[in-house]
């Protein structure tokens, strides 16, 4: 691989099957990395597709899409699946524990157990197929996404990713003593976009996701998990820009913030203090001025790679001009 200056232009090109025919195109200048690069396909990728990338000094380099697939079972810490016949690594696991190692293809299956992991809900795997010419296409594995969404005004929605196509997905709250609060249906397709084709949302009843109960989502398939609601609280300072609160003793969060015109960032990776309480001084952290009108997410990490999150606003009078000509 080339090393490259902060003038060069990296293109990627996503062919058909056919070679010839152009699917999708993009070009990424390397003013942040003089020896890598990252080009975003849009989703576009399917296997039996070519891929090449060029520089503006004439290099080339292609690979077509070969088929993989995985399958888990977590109670059985086994993964397995198809590939090509050639080099394949797979890897993955969770802050605590990991795995990693290459496998014999064309059929693989693998035990995370023989490396004393215990595979979980959530854990990240990746696998990887590596071609004779030294390229590679990685393919990863993602669970369902539970996200529980409760806001300042009793307003309660849940939301999520890696949804199974074509299947109903039930949603089920229930309270401390298992008692059915909610329920309801959604599907593939009806989340909110910035998080992909595979998300899902379902709008509940007001006051609905109380602190102990628990949100639970069958994806079919015998997917089916559960995240239990608890108790997030958060204020803004529009004079010292701070956001503060509390929620459960040294958890992390994030703070995603935004203007009414869609103005937006995030502080991630916050910790609450053993207290239970929190400050994020969004001038200081982001260079953000704090508004009235300004939206503000509480983004708490949950088990199973899941979220809860609490919503809350800064009231603003709104104020409209409309002009007709005759």
């Amino acid at each position: 691989m080339p090393q490259w200056g902060p003038s060069d232009v990296v293109t990627a090109t996503l062919y058909e099957s056919d070679g010839v025919t152009v699917k999708y195109q993009t070009s990424h200048d390397s003013d942040d990395s003089w020896d890598s690069y990252w080009l975003d396909m849009q989703g576009n990728i399917v296997p039996g597709d070519w891929v090449t990338v060029t520089d503006s000094w004439g290099w080339i380099a292609g690979i077509q899409v070969v088929h993989l697939t995985m399958e888990v079972d977590t109670d059985a810490d086994l993964i397995w699946g198809e590939a090509p016949q050639a080099l394949l690594h797979i890897e993955g696991g969770r802050d605590d524990s990991g795995f990693g190692m290459w496998l014999p293809s064309d059929d693989y299956i693998f035990d995370t157990s023989f490396f004393g992991h215990d595979l979980e809900w959530g854990d990240g795997m990746y696998l990887v197929y590596q071609a004779p010419n030294g390229n590679r296409i990685g393919r990863g594995y993602d669970f369902p996404q539970i996200v529980a969404v409760y806001d300042m005004e009793g307003g309660n929605r849940v939301f999520g990713s890696y949804a199974i196509p074509g299947n109903t997905i039930y949603v089920t709250v229930t309270d401390p003593g298992a008692a059915v609060v909610a329920t309801g249906t959604t599907s593939v397709g009806t989340g909110p976009g910035w998080i992909g084709p595979d998300s899902y949302e379902l709008y509940l009843p007001d006051n609905t996701l109380l602190p102990e109960n628990v949100v639970t989502v069958d994806w079919g398939d015998g997917y089916i998990d559960s995240v239990t609601i608890f108790t997030i609280t958060g204020q803004a300072d529009v004079g010292t820009d701070d956001v503060t609160g509390s929620g459960p003793p040294e958890s992390f969060f994030n703070v995603n913030v935004s203007h009414p015109w869609n103005e937006w960032n995030s502080v991630n990776d916050v910790q609450v203090e053993p207290s239970g309480l929190f400050t994020v001084d969004l001038d200081s952290e982001i260079g953000w001025d704090i508004q009235l009108g300004d939206f503000i997410g509480l983004w708490f990490y949950a088990p199973h790679g899941h979220a809860v999150v609490y919503d809350f606003w800064l009231p603003a009078p709104e104020l409209g001009v409309w002009k007709w000509n005759t």
